[in-house]
């Protein structure tokens, strides 16, 4: 890595109260993504002093390398390769993967508080879209995932993870942890900002850190429903469309998320210009109008 990994760099925040549940928040995964990085100072600077609190929150930047330049990763997915095996596996310091070395040192930033916490951590992990789309949580499907998620009046979308093979979330539920993504909005857009700042302070009273009267005027959950009226409460993905890495995609212009297609319908094309349609009808999730990226679009 070129750029200098410190604690003060990738740690946002970190408060420890009485004794309680553990919280994790992430963001910056991908390094295009910086709303999320944006959401958690906010928090993390308005938390009442910590005599308030019940447990441990702390907020991180995943990604420092790629944050720092502004791209989505340097030389790999961050969100991607989260084989337990692998992580495990030691680095030498002159390793070309800059993804690789940094997701050791977010696994080390986080560890402490995993190893400290008193039942099942809570781990949410924040990004957003390159194209624009209203936003949504995602879920591991498991009961208790799914509880949590519910407190968060948002569309609830299930099944990416068995589209997406080793996520830095399938990493840490298997690990025993609760977890949940949440997609903000568009990359660029100021709203997104104010979407996960507005699920941070849900996931607080939610997890127990914080009383449910501390939350702030107005109500978080009122600024929720508003950027999920209309929508459904709860879609499973069907349909994944891949990019190779060095292949180019180009997604047809003006796509938004949520927004339905039908089964053959042109939604982009090919490097070489040989259509891309859609395999059924359904809604669409996240397209793909960034140039890095192994994910064209979603069909639920």
């Amino acid at each position: 890595m070129t750029e200098t990994d410190t604690a003060t760099e990738r740690i946002l925040g970190h408060v420890r109260g009485e004794p309680g549940p553990t919280l994790i928040f992430v963001a910056g995964l991908h390094g295009n993504e910086p709303a999320g990085v944006e959401a958690l100072a906010r928090v993390m600077d308005r938390l009442p002093d910590p005599g308030a609190l019940r447990g441990e929150v702390l907020a991180v930047r995943g990604n420092v390398t790629a944050l720092a330049r502004g791209v989505r990763y340097v030389d790999s997915d961050m969100n991607r390769e989260w084989w337990p095996e692998a992580i495990a596996a030691p680095l030498p310091d002159d390793h070309p993967i800059t993804e690789d070395h940094e997701r050791r040192a977010l696994l080390a930033a986080i560890e402490p508080a995993l190893r400290r916490a008193d039942g099942p951590p809570v781990v949410i992990d924040f990004h957003t879209t390159s194209g624009d789309s209203p936003p949504f949580v995602t879920v591991g499907d498991t009961l208790r995932n799914r509880r949590f998620a519910q407190s968060v009046p948002l569309p609830m979308v299930l099944g990416l993870e068995e589209r997406l093979a080793a996520t830095f979330l399938e990493y840490i539920n298997n690990r025993g942890c609760i977890t949940m993504g949440c997609e903000g909005g568009r990359h660029d857009d100021p709203g997104a900002v104010d979407h996960l700042e507005a699920v941070a302070w849900i996931a607080l009273a939610t997890a127990g850190v914080l009383d449910p009267a501390s939350l702030p005027n107005p109500d978080p959950r009122t600024l929720l429903r508003g950027a999920a009226r209309g929508r459904p409460r709860a879609v499973e993905i069907r349909h994944r469309h891949h990019v190779p890495r060095g292949r180019t995609f180009i997604m047809e212009p003006g796509f938004r998320g949520f927004e339905r297609v039908d089964a053959g319908q042109r939604l982009g094309a090919w490097g070489d210009g040989r259509p891309v349609i859609a395999p059924e009808s359904g809604r669409l999730l996240m397209p793909l109008y960034q140039e890095q990226g192994e994910d064209g679009f979603f069909v639920t």
